[in-house]
């Protein structure tokens, strides 16, 4: 355990870190996740980024909010599922009112930013390949399929690109001295390939 506070609880798991809180409202989390916990629905989840703006306003609800209403719910949806779970305490005109104004928004998390041009680091490539494969088990969604096969595509055409020709590539940079990985990134590589492939 990393520390405990007000009605939450921080765990670091495999250098992620994972909170438990308790929430004042009773949430259905009925979607299965890789058999061993339920989460809410997307649309909940989506209600409750909403819910959270009025309180914290912090960068990562936005985002996770500019890709639920980008790719699967719209603004009503989410109002009218937020207003459901938390009746008068959520309010549709502030959430409106919430998502174009940025002055406030808490930046005390630290952002990752993708560089240009960019470096197509072989780890991330597939953890976030597998947060895709993830996403499919969970939704069964048929975009989150095609995009994993795609990505696999992708990955066999220029996985040859990573050998060094005596241990692998950290990326692809276009740096003069190429980046040769880590005793502890080669070794990852390849526990990683072999569960793909």
């Amino acid at each position: 355990m990393l520390y405990e506070d007000s009605g939450q609880v921080h765990y670091m798991v495999n250098d992620v870190k994972i909170t438990f809180f308790y929430y004042d409202f009773d949430i259905g989390h009925d979607v299965k996740f890789n058999e061993y916990i339920t989460i809410p629905t997307l649309l909940d989840l989506a209600a409750m980024k909403a819910f959270a703006l009025g309180g914290r306003g912090k960068w990562k609800d936005y985002v996770d909010l500019f890709f639920i209403l980008k790719n699967f719910f719209s603004v009503t949806e989410i109002s009218q599922r937020a207003k459901q779970l938390f009746g008068d305490f959520f309010n549709p005109k502030l959430f409106k009112e919430q998502l174009p104004y940025f002055k406030d928004v808490s930046y005390a998390e630290p952002i990752e930013y993708l560089i240009e041009p960019a470096t197509h680091i072989l780890n991330g490539f597939l953890w976030a390949l597998w947060g895709v494969w993830d996403y499919w088990l969970l939704t069964s969604d048929k975009r989150a399929l095609d995009i994993f096969n795609a990505c696999v595509k992708t990955l066999e055409k220029n996985l040859a690109f990573y050998d060094a020709g005596f241990w692998s590539l950290y990326d692809l940079s276009k740096q003069k001295m190429k980046m040769v990985a880590s005793p502890f990134y080669h070794s990852l590589h390849i526990v990683q390939l072999k569960i793909m492939f």
